[in-house]
């Protein structure tokens, strides 16, 4: 959810169905939550019963689409002895496919990770050496989206996702999708 708000900013309204599928888990093991905003929807999904590994990426355009498998190497790495100082570190090997409205095909390289930034910045923020590098309007965001996400899925209905007003101003002034 944190990703979709960096992205798009805060979705008008909320869509969710989430279960316990396995009798044995005590807790939610399944969701589909659509975040609805003006000219488009973000579908977040989860499941602990998938067996297959599905897209982590799918995008759907009227000019394009694209799609990226996989999630980011680094914790796979570090299990493998990987050091991030190695020049191979945070490479995905695993392309992002794109197919443009002409049905033309490419492929472009993942983003390289950097967990080390994230961290370094936990550290000077939980430290008090730095600003918050996650806002207070992202998490408060954040949390309004699951509790809205949690009742719509209990009443079987989509929701208005009712955030202060200078919340959701600053969401959209910090998001990607405003400034492409």
């Amino acid at each position: 959810m944190d990703q979709a708000l960096l992205l798009f900013g805060a979705p008008e309204r909320v869509t969710a169905d989430i279960q316990c599928l396995r009798a044995e888990a005590g807790a939610d093991d399944w969701f589909m939550v659509t975040l609805h905003y003006r000219q488009l929807n973000v579908v977040l999904r989860g499941s602990m019963l998938a067996r297959f590994p599905a897209p982590r990426f799918v995008i759907h355009g009227t000019r394009g689409g694209a799609i990226k498998n996989g999630l980011d190497v680094q914790e796979a790495q570090l299990v493998r002895h990987i050091s991030p100082s190695d020049d191979a570190f945070g490479v995905d090997p695993d392309l992002i496919r794109l197919r443009h409205e002409d049905g033309t095909m490419r492929e472009m390289p993942a983003p390289r990770g950097c967990h080390r930034q994230f961290y370094a910045l936990l550290v000077q923020t939980l430290n008090r050496k730095g600003p918050l590098f996650i806002t207070e309007d992202q998490m408060l965001a954040v949390m309004h989206i699951i509790e809205t996400a949690a009742r719509a899925s209990r009443e079987g209905r989509s929701l208005k996702l009712a955030l202060p007003e200078a919340t959701r101003r600053n969401l959209k002034a910090q998001s990607i999708y405003e400034s492409i």
